[in-house]
C-alpha cells in the first residue's frame, strides 16, 4: 500500500512538473471545495433564451426609447452641462426662455385675474385654457428634457401623462374659445378661426398618435410625435412674439401670418426629424 501510494504521488509530481502548473497541497485540489467558484460561475451564467433583453437606448437608429422595466435604468445618462450645449439643448432652452416671457406677457394677467373685464363674457373658458397651456408647455418641456437625458424613465411616464391630460384640455379649451364669439364683432368663423381650429386638433391627433405609439412600445415613433405636439404647443409663442411685428402680422392683408405661425414651425420640424432617418437608409 505504501509503494502505491509513493508510486501516485511520484506521477502526479511529474504531471505537474511537466505542465509547469505551480505545486499546491493535496487537500486543496482533492477537496469538493475546489469546484464550488466553478459549479457556481457555471449555474450563474445565463444561457441564450435567458439572455436580458437588449436595451433599446443602445441602437443609434432608436433615437428617442423610453423602456420600462429593469433593463431600462441601466443606460447612463447624458450630461447634464453636455446637453444644453448641443443642437436639441440650444433649441429646448430657446423654446423654454421664449416660453416663460410670453407666459409672463399674456398668461400672468389672466392667472392673477387681472384683466377680468378685457374677457367679459368667457373669462372662465379663458382661464381654463390659460391652465391646460401652461400645463402643455412646462409638461412638455420638462419631458423632452427627461426624454434627452434617457434617465429616469418612471417619471417620464408621469409627467407625459400630465402633459397630455393639460394639452387636450388646453387644445380643447382653445378650440371652444375660438370658434365663440370672443373678441368679434363679425362673423365667428373668420380666417383665424380656422387656422387656431385646426391647430387645436391637429395637437389631439399628433398627441393621440404619440400616446398610442408608446403604448404599442415604438418608442422611437412615439418620441417623434411628442415633438411634433410640441412644436404645435410652442407655436402660440411664436405666434404672440412675431404678430405684433407690422412687416410680419400684416402678410396676406394680415390673414398668412396665423397660419405661418405653426405651418413653418411644423414644415422644419419635420425636415429635423427625417433627415438623420434618410441618412442611415442611404
Amino acid at each position: 500500500m505504501a509503494t502505491s501510494a509513493a508510486i501516485f504521488c511520484a506521477a502526479r509530481q511529474a504531471a505537474c512538473h511537466s505542465q509547469t502548473c505551480t505545486s499546491r497541497p493535496a487537500a486543496d485540489t482533492a477537496s469538493p471545495r475546489a469546484f464550488l467558484p466553478f459549479v457556481v460561475r457555471w449555474l450563474g451564467r445565463p444561457s441564450d433564451s435567458q439572455a436580458p433583453p437588449a436595451n433599446p437606448l443602445t441602437n443609434p437608429a432608436n433615437r428617442f426609447t423610453f423602456p420600462i422595466g429593469e433593463h431600462a435604468m441601466a443606460t447612463t445618462p447624458a450630461s447634464n452641462h453636455a446637453f444644453w450645449t448641443t443642437r436639441n439643448g440650444i433649441l429646448l432652452a430657446v423654446a423654454i426662455l421664449s416660453s416663460a416671457a410670453v407666459w409672463w406677457v399674456i398668461a400672468w394677467p389672466v392667472a392673477s385675474l387681472a384683466n377680468v373685464a378685457a374677457h367679459q363674457g368667457h373669462f372662465a373658458l379663458t382661464f381654463a385654457h390659460m391652465l391646460g397651456g401652461t400645463g402643455m408647455l412646462a409638461f412638455g418641456a420638462a419631458n423632452l428634457y427627461l426624454a434627452a437625458r434617457k434617465t429616469r424613465f418612471a417619471l417620464h411616464r408621469r409627467i407625459g401623462q400630465i402633459y397630455l391630460a393639460t394639452g387636450a384640455f388646453g387644445a380643447t379649451t382653445a378650440i371652444a374659445v375660438t370658434l365663440s364669439a370672443a373678441h368679434k364683432t363679425g362673423p365667428i368663423l373668420t380666417n383665424s378661426t380656422l387656422s387656431l381650429a385646426t391647430l387645436g386638433s391637429a395637437w389631439l391627433a399628433f398627441a393621440a398618435l404619440g400616446w398610442r405609439a408608446g403604448r404599442n412600445r415604438r418608442f422611437a415613433s412615439h418620441g417623434d410625435w411628442m415633438i411634433r405636439s410640441y412644436v404645435l404647443s410652442w407655436a402660440f409663442v411664436l405666434c404672440r412674439f412675431a404678430s405684433p411685428v407690422p412687416e410680419i402680422g400684416q402678410l396676406g392683408n394680415g390673414q398668412a401670418f396665423i397660419w405661418l405661425s405653426w405651418v413653418l414651425p411644423m414644415m422644419m420640424c419635420e425636415v429635423v426629424l427625417q433627415w438623420p432617418q434618410r441618412a442611415r437608409k442611404s
